[in-house]
């Protein structure tokens, strides 16, 4: 059951839209002991340019905290807060409308509010958006989607990366692009996924999190343009990097639909929130859940359903995605997740997430000027952790039977590696011939996978064969189209 227990600034209305909240209770009280920390793009007044911030103290007590920051610079409509673990510190940032320079402001009483020098503005090149903020163990940590450079050019462009400061947001490390083609799981995307289509803007999904072993996580929506620049595989993404510089990463959730995001007119959301990613993490950071929206499988119409999939840091991959609200005739296109997950204890948790509708509606659209009602609902869940330091352990090498199998024209190859080593992956024909190399490069111990394509071939029997070090082993599998 919900309760409002106070207007947020004393109900006094702000002209500011896309608000963020955060959190803050380092010293783990009760609700006395608890800020709400509030930042939001403040209307200047016809568009956008100021920033508005505050915080409810202790939360719940209706206080009027309203701040306005008028610049300069021209501030953008992203600007997203967290709280910092460790400390009373809150962070919040804001990109610009006329540079590429981020601003972060910090405060722990928000009499004194300390604004940070514009940073990095040389390192993102034409644009960005911000994804948002976490932290870990005192680290803060910035997620950005931006057009930076790489060695090999992205697609389209643009590209996911993140910084940090260990010194509370006085200094910054220089970004880090999280090149998910590097992750053979995931070397099939070529692209951040542009859900709004034929406008002059790129509309890209993303959230950053970080787990208890201070690995950087990057939740994305991205997509397979093999085909064409128009349509392909749309798919969820994990990438993440450990603080050594290693990469791994998972596939969420693949296979969605391409114009389920795209109708402006109609959609809760102005057709402005694409697959809506979302990434929370329990208080310690073994567990992770991921949140998205699609069109359930089978379905002719584009309305999405609330999914989410969990995995912790011992697992190899996210679990069997599930459908939340499985609402055939509603479209839940504008969805939120608490980035925080509630500790039950024996394995337990929960997500708070969210969305928005009309009052009474249970139609398929609802007009998106009218009134709306934020629907919250707890989401609890299992999850192992504690086995080990999130690494699988294995004592042998395995390369398991590719599922489904027949297949049309996809299916996924699973194998565990026993030690870190140069690994090859390839298809071949009945007659030798190799059609795909699948794998080719140094990999960790673990379990991995990678999906096949079978696309550009005929129907009939093909074998794949792994080799690391002096373990080799062959498979075959059957493309029937």
């Amino acid at each position: 059951t919900w309760t409002r227990i106070a207007g947020i600034n004393n109900s006094i209305a702000h002209n500011g839209r896309y608000p963020s909240m955060a959190i803050s209770n380092s010293s783990k009280g009760d609700i006395s002991k608890t800020t709400g920390v509030f930042s939001w793009p403040q209307l200047n007044p016809g568009s956008f340019g100021f920033l508005g911030y505050g915080a409810d103290q202790p939360l719940g007590s209706g206080s009027v905290f309203a701040v306005e920051e008028q610049g300069p610079p021209t501030y953008s409509s992203q600007v997203p807060c967290w709280a910092d673990d460790a400390t009373d510190n809150v962070f919040w940032c804001a990109d610009n409308t006329d540079s590429t320079t981020i601003n972060v402001f910090s405060t722990t009483d928000f009499n004194t509010v300390d604004k940070k020098s514009p940073w990095l503005a040389s390192e993102i090149g034409s644009g960005d958006q911000l994804m948002g903020g976490a932290a870990r163990n005192g680290v803060q940590y910035i997620g950005v989607l931006g057009t930076f450079e790489t060695e090999t050019p992205f697609h389209g462009g643009w590209s996911a990366a993140y910084a940090k400061s260990t010194d509370q947001g006085a200094t910054w490390s220089h970004f880090k692009v999280l090149d998910w083609r590097k992750v053979p799981a995931l070397a099939k995307f070529d692209v951040l996924f542009d859900s709004k289509k034929g406008d002059a803007f790129v509309t890209y999904n993303g959230d950053i999190n970080v787990d208890r072993l201070n690995r950087v996580h990057l939740l994305l929506s991205v997509r397979d343009t093999t085909t064409n620049d128009s349509t392909g595989n749309v798919a969820v993404i994990d990438v993440y990097e450990d603080p050594n510089g290693n990469m791994g990463g998972n596939i969420v959730a693949e296979n969605l639909r391409d114009n389920a995001y795209t109708e402006e007119t109609l959609t809760p959301s102005l057709g402005q929130m694409g697959p809506c990613t979302y990434l929370a993490t329990d208080q310690t950071g073994d567990v992770l859940l991921a949140q998205w929206i699609q069109v359930p499988a089978g379905l002719d119409s584009a309305y999405n359903d609330v999914f989410v999939a969990v995995k912790s840091i011992n697992d190899a991959e996210y679990s069997t995605p599930v459908n939340l609200t499985n609402t055939p005739n509603m479209d839940e296109s504008s969805t939120h997740l608490a980035p925080m997950l509630k500790t039950n204890g024996n394995g337990s948790f929960t997500a708070f997430t969210q969305y928005t509708y009309g009052p009474g509606e249970t139609g398929p659209r609802w007009d998106p000027a009218t009134t709306a009602v934020s629907y919250v609902a707890p989401y609890t869940f299992n999850a192992t952790v504690g086995v080990n330091e999130g690494f699988t352990t294995v004592n042998s090498f395995t390369l398991d039977q590719n599922y489904p199998n027949p297949f049309n024209p996809s299916t996924i190859i699973k194998y565990t590696l026993a030690e870190k080593n140069n690994v090859s992956l390839k298809v071949y024909d009945m007659l030798g011939r190799e059609v795909a190399s699948l794998v080719n490069g140094l990999q960790d111990a673990g379990a991995h996978q990678i999906s096949f394509n079978g696309k550009n071939l005929s129907s009939g029997m093909y074998i794949y064969t792994i080799k690391s070090g002096n373990f080799t082993q062959s498979k075959k599998m059957l493309l029937m189209k």
